[in-house]
């Protein structure tokens, strides 16, 4: 790693449900409000993926935060008030940890800091969803009591990438951040085995078969007449419903207008032969061709 590591969050409720490969989440927030917190199991399924935990204190007095509980984390999400805010970094302070993070946008950064009376030791972690990546390291090195800067998330910036991979923050429902290495590194779990490259399941097919509108064509598959047919269009609408692509509805097995014409937009996209039949290189393209942010 470098001076700075971009990473993706995403709460552990969304954790499970993530189209995310193993060993991409570099971390999770684990929410408490009012004392609850995620699940057992949801922190066990992510410590076993190699993810890295931060827990964030949405109680109203900051209680989970002010008395450091060291397990997962002990990022604070600026739920309450500067006072609050102020009372849970004082507590802190009297139990001797020095390590903080208080979230808040960059136009409530100013007020929260002046209302912190001994800032030592006290990190933020801004949030600001018009920056850049770049910007964002730019304002991590201007600020050193910057920890880390939250620069996106699925309604602001849907189609960023999540680093490494071609699934977008609106396709993961993850928010994605840069944190200066240094302080990040203490939250990280080991990392998991880099994922297997994405394959296409086998084209059932014939080479000159191909998916299409009901037509005559002995060659064509259009969901109408066959459960086989069906199952296959259906496998291929999902992907490209999963790749962030309009069907209009969910799939359903039937190659009608909608589905032709996503597949020709797709086509036209990929550089492949635009006909709106999706024959065996269409249908691994949809699998194996990068998403277009």
């Amino acid at each position: 790693m470098g001076t700075y590591t971009e990473f993706i969050d995403v709460t552990g409720s969304n954790f499970g449900r993530s189209p995310l490969v193993r060993g991409t989440v570099r971390a999770i927030y684990v929410t408490g409000s009012g004392g609850i917190l995620e699940s057992a199991a949801e922190i066990a399924a992510a410590k076993a993926a190699g993810v890295g935990l931060i827990r964030i204190d949405q109680s109203p007095g900051l209680a989970l935060f002010a008395a450091g509980h060291a397990d997962v984390g002990d990022i604070e999400y600026l739920a309450g008030t500067d006072q609050s805010a102020e009372i849970a970094v004082g507590k802190r302070q009297a139990l001797g940890l020095k390590e903080h993070g208080l979230y808040a946008s960059f136009s409530a950064i100013p007020a929260l800091k002046a209302s912190i009376r001994n800032p030592a030791g006290v990190g933020y972690w801004v949030a600001d969803y018009s920056w850049s990546i770049l910007q964002a390291e730019l304002r991590l090195a201007a600020n050193a009591d910057w920890n880390a800067v939250q620069f996106g998330d699925p309604n602001s910036n849907p189609t960023t990438l999540v680093p490494g991979t071609n699934v977008s923050l609106r396709m993961a429902q993850a928010d994605i951040d840069v944190a200066k290495t240094s302080w990040l590194s203490q939250f990280l779990g080991t990392p998991a085995p880099p994922p297997p490259p994405v394959t296409a399941p086998q084209w059932p097919f014939s080479v000159v078969d191909y998916l299409g509108m009901q037509s005559t064509d002995p060659a064509c598959h259009s969901g109408y007449t066959s459960t086989v047919d069906n199952h296959v269009v259906r496998t291929w609408q999902q992907r490209m419903i999963d790749r962030g692509w309009n069907i209009g509805r969910v799939a359903d097995g039937f190659y009608d207008l909608r589905t032709k014409n996503v597949c020709l937009a797709f086509q036209r996209e990929k550089g492949l032969g635009v006909d709106g039949l999706c024959g065996p290189h269409t249908w691994a393209a949809a699998w194996t061709a990068p998403i277009t942010p």
